[in-house]
């Protein structure tokens, strides 16, 4: 590239790679190596990347379009929409993915996030397990027990059973009978992949 390449008949100053393909792309194969894996660890493994993967490609996509339409011939940053854009992008670092999604829609006048119905019900189940994974808090709980209500709809999907009989040290976790499953990363994927046709209104 050089100072006299155009795009459209403008100069290109900058450019922006689309990460959150990259990231989708990244699980898809995660859940493909996957399929053939005995061990549970490398399962948990697995699971773990695809599980904060796909919910950081779902932030990237939406980043994405923010920048997008920050940078777009249309925005002129006086505009009532365009200061919308303007304040969303200034912001996005402490906004959540779904107040993002809201403001885009807004902005936009197009769906807003309903968390009763699909694809978000899942993507909501899938954002909350992520933020447990990251923020894991190291809570003592009993043989069974799970930190999120929501999660026992997985365990009910997937009828999870806790493997430990917690005598002498035979024990387990939810982090264990949960992430040892190997149907939750193609589900985990799939979830995102539902959502992804909705940023299509956008």
């Amino acid at each position: 590239m050089n100072e006299h390449d155009t795009c459209a008949g403008k100069p290109i100053s900058s450019s922006m790679i689309r990460y959150s393909d990259i990231l989708l792309d990244s699980c898809k194969h995660f859940v493909n190596l996957q399929k053939s894996e005995s061990d549970d660890y490398k399962i948990i493994y697995y699971n773990t990347s695809i599980i904060t993967g796909v919910v950081a490609s779902i932030e990237a996509r939406l980043n994405e379009h923010i920048s997008m339409a920050t940078n777009s011939s249309n925005y002129d940053g006086s505009t009532n929409t365009s200061l919308k854009w303007a304040e969303l992008s200034k912001g996005q670092k402490n906004t959540s993915i779904k107040d993002k999604w809201n403001s885009i829609a807004k902005i936009q006048n197009t769906q807003c996030w309903a968390s009763g119905d699909s694809p978000y019900q899942s993507a909501d189940t899938l954002i909350s397990l992520r933020n447990e994974l990251i923020h894991y808090k190291g809570d003592f709980l009993a043989k069974g027990e799970i930190p999120i209500k929501r999660f026992g709809e997985l365990y009910s999907l997937f009828n999870i059973k806790s493997v430990g009989t917690f005598v002498e040290d035979d024990v387990s976790s939810w982090i264990f009978d949960l992430l040892s499953t190997r149907d939750l990363g193609n589900w985990s994927l799939s979830a995102a992949n539902n959502l992804k046709t909705r940023f299509y209104q956008f």
